[in-house]
């Protein structure tokens, strides 16, 4: 008696490679551009914050320096507590349908430009236990952006080169640490007096945070980006790993 032959398996086709692009394009387009230069300017205020924000509470608002810790740890401790429930915020809308530029792009760059007025409004305020709680609901809802920025430059790049571009994105943003604190400081040294600085300097924070907000309002559409990747995505040559493109 002779043996059936095993059934014979057919070759599976190999896996098709994921589609690559040319970084300077994943970089230079509208929606990235506008993404991270929002973030930049959330972290401009980030950084001014953490690096003047006792001096000004000691030396412009006439608090104690005990009281000036204390306020701003307080401060420290509320703003999460409001960030987090405008992300929640953002996320829930998602959830309910609502289509990511809108959740995302106009809910977060409205936040970073309602914060940018908070921290113009400054100079203007009648008590200091208003500016307070101005420059605390200013900087935690702008703060919403950090994050939306992101997840919004992730629908638009391609998985294989995420990574990459995230992190040239976050360089990028967090230069503003280097950069604000010297800023800041320059303007209150040249000042008249220190409380005019200060007041000067916030009021450039928000205007650079307001302008970040409607940038990211204006130029952010990251649905149409993704759908621009996936309709070029068999089109474009996959090219040699690496940043030298």
């Amino acid at each position: 008696m002779t043996r059936p032959h095993p059934p014979q398996r057919r070759a599976l086709p190999p896996p098709s490679k994921p589609a690559r692009f040319p970084y300077r394009r994943l970089l230079f387009n509208g929606t990235v551009l506008a993404a991270y230069f929002a973030a930049f300017a959330q972290y401009w205020a980030v950084s001014v914050g953490l690096a003047w924000e006792t001096s000004f509470l000691v030396n412009a608002l006439g608090y104690s320096q005990a009281a000036a810790g204390t306020i701003t740890g307080l401060m420290h401790g509320v703003g999460p507590i409001i960030f987090v429930t405008a992300a929640w915020y953002s996320q829930h809308l998602l959830g309910k349908g609502v289509a990511s530029r809108t959740a995302r792009v106009i809910f977060a760059g409205a936040c970073l430009a309602i914060g940018g007025l908070s921290y113009m409004a400054v100079p203007y305020l009648s008590t200091r236990e208003v500016v307070i709680v101005a420059l605390t609901l200013g900087s935690s809802l702008a703060a919403v952006i950090a994050v939306i920025s992101q997840a919004v430059v992730s629908e638009c790049v391609p998985v294989a080169q995420r990574g990459a571009v995230l992190a040239i994105g976050t360089a990028f943003m967090t230069s503003a640490g280097v950069l604000a604190p010297y800023v800041m400081g320059d303007i209150v040294e040249k000042a008249a007096t220190p409380v005019e600085g200060f007041f000067r300097g916030y009021t450039i924070i928000g205007a650079i945070m307001f302008t970040g907000g409607l940038i990211a309002m204006l130029f952010i559409r990251p649905e149409r980006e993704a759908e621009r990747v996936c309709q070029n995505g068999m089109r474009v040559p996959l090219p040699a790993p690496g940043l030298a493109r």
